[in-house]
């Protein structure tokens, strides 16, 4: 695996809990420049909350269906929203506060979406099987990868740039060129990949699915090199704290699990939310947020030892 201090220890200490949301919440992320979380649902709205609760949350409107996956740029000055039941993405300023860009139209409806390690592209995977890098500003994409397995569900853009991760509905995960050259793909999900993510140090990147197991891929070999069988329903996202060989992951179960891949520990289980768990986020290795069908943010203070 990687080089890391071993037996890492982990607390989680309950900060707070963020309620008045009228519906499910769905996805949320993290800027730790800003020391923002924004969080989108069923209610049709962007939020926008301080991490340290010294403001109160600001509320976005421009979407008209529910907020079902984001992701922040890695300038951290933009944020790609996927609308559920919708064909087109949708890019926000965070400087500006207001949409920006409309990224689309997909044949059918988009599910993931991800950034160019430089900020320059992003890419979408959508329900018509297709895999599409798009320019800002631009308005027909500029690379089409089509599947022959079904579906594209969750992707996610290598440090390098070099590679997306595109995980199909039939389990596959394909290793994809920005210029549409499919250089191989791994099998071991036996159903749809709802979420990847690549490690920073770019050599392996985990995913989920709904068979309710994550899985850790080597690059180099192409291989699973770890699985996670701890959740008892579908787990709908996957992200890692920093350089760390630690994931988190939240299921449908509830649950939200801080697993040591390193030694294939599970360092802390929690089960706050009343429901389904769907989507956990962290800035840095200071605090864990998550969101879920009980309509609330829980924040934790991270803790190691």
């Amino acid at each position: 695996m990687m080089n890391s201090k071993s037996s890492l220890n982990i607390h989680l200490i309950p900060e707070r809990i963020v309620i008045g949301f009228p519906q499910e919440l769905i996805w949320i992320e993290a800027s730790a420049k800003r020391n923002q979380f924004y969080v989108g649902g069923r209610d049709h709205k962007l939020s926008i909350i301080h991490a340290d609760g010294k403001e109160s949350k600001q509320t976005l409107k421009g979407h008209y269906s529910a907020l079902m996956k984001m992701a922040i740029s890695p300038q951290e000055n933009y944020l790609a929203v996927v609308n559920e039941w919708n064909n087109n993405v949708k890019i926000w300023d965070l400087n500006k506060k207001q949409i920006v860009y409309s990224l689309g139209p997909h044949e059918s409806f988009v599910r993931s979406v991800t950034w160019s390690p430089d900020q320059k592209y992003v890419a979408t995977t959508s329900e018509d099987k297709k895999l599409r890098i798009w320019k800002l500003g631009e308005d027909t994409p500029i690379m089409t990868w089509e599947s022959e397995r079904g579906a594209l569900y969750g992707v996610d853009w290598s440090p390098k740039g070099d590679l997306l991760s595109v995980g199909a509905s039939d389990g596959s995960i394909h290793l994809i060129t920005p210029e549409g050259n499919q250089e191989f793909f791994v099998t071991g999900h036996n159903n749809w990949v709802l979420d990847i993510e690549w490690h920073p140090n770019g050599q392996w990147f985990a995913s989920s699915s709904w068979d309710k197991t994550v899985r850790v891929w080597s690059v180099d070999t192409g291989r699973e090199i770890q699985r996670l069988i701890a959740h008892n329903q579908m787990v709908r996202s996957v992200t890692w704290i920093e350089e760390l060989p630690v994931l988190i992951s939240a299921g449908e179960d509830g649950k939200i699990i801080v697993w040591d891949v390193q030694e294939n520990k599970l360092m802390k289980v929690v089960k706050d939310h009343v429901g389904k768990a769907l989507c956990a986020t962290n800035l840095g290795t200071r605090k864990l947020a998550s969101v879920g069908e009980d309509r609330s943010i829980r924040v934790y203070d991270m803790q190691w030892n």
